[in-house]
């Protein structure tokens, strides 16, 4: 699950979207057998000066990517979801940018440590554009040959047709449109988001 916690939430937002995430996370069953789970959240640079480290290819260039690029390991894959749950209830708000490139591109490189005998998704709660359009197009087609990713767009601001290209296919199945914060509220909505993941995923019964 990667969390955007960028300024543009707002307070209200930000409050509404981690308990989103808080209920989505913690209606997942976890076990041996079960789901795995990881949490990412993600806001963004303060600075250009930042940015542009949080972006360079330079191998030479060293970058904090919590300190200098607003992204954060919360969770790696662990199958105890109420745990994963709580953390993400108890997150500070970061209140910066939106650097959604570099998050997609950390969701990538945590797949390592996913089950190899399951299929992945990955589920992006977000409300704005990110920084770099480019960018995070080309961070979404990477990940998306590793795994499904499912948007959930919030709010009026979130461009819908830059997200329209960064889900997977078919876009109906991963894209899940929320009108508002107040509607992260609305059981339906949260049961909506989870009957979609889990049709990908594909959830064993228990």
């Amino acid at each position: 699950v990667l969390l955007d916690g960028s300024g543009s939430l707002g307070s209200d937002g930000w409050a509404k979207s981690k308990q989103f995430a808080k209920d989505f996370i913690g209606n997942l069953e976890g076990g041996t057998d079960l789901v795995k789970v990881a949490l990412i959240l993600f806001s963004g640079p303060r600075t250009w000066t930042d940015y542009y480290k949080c972006i360079s290819s330079d191998p030479s260039v060293q970058v904090d990517m919590e300190d200098d690029c607003g992204i954060t390991r919360v969770k790696d894959f662990t199958t105890d979801t109420a745990n994963v749950a709580e953390m993400a209830g108890n997150l500070d708000w970061p209140a910066a940018s939106t650097l959604t490139s570099v998050a997609l591109g950390e969701a990538e490189a945590m797949l390592v440590n996913g089950r190899e005998d399951a299929k992945t998704l990955v589920v992006v709660i977000t409300d704005g554009w990110p920084l770099n359009e480019y960018l995070t197009t080309q961070a979404a087609n990477r990940l998306k040959t590793k795994a499904n990713v499912l948007w959930v767009p919030v709010g009026g601001y979130a461009p819908m047709g830059l997200i329209e290209k960064l889900a997977s296919l078919p876009k109906s199945d991963h894209i899940v449109k929320v009108n508002s914060f107040d509607e992260l509220e609305i059981p339906a909505k949260i049961n909506q988001v989870i009957a979609t993941a889990c049709s990908k995923v594909e959830i064993p019964a228990v």
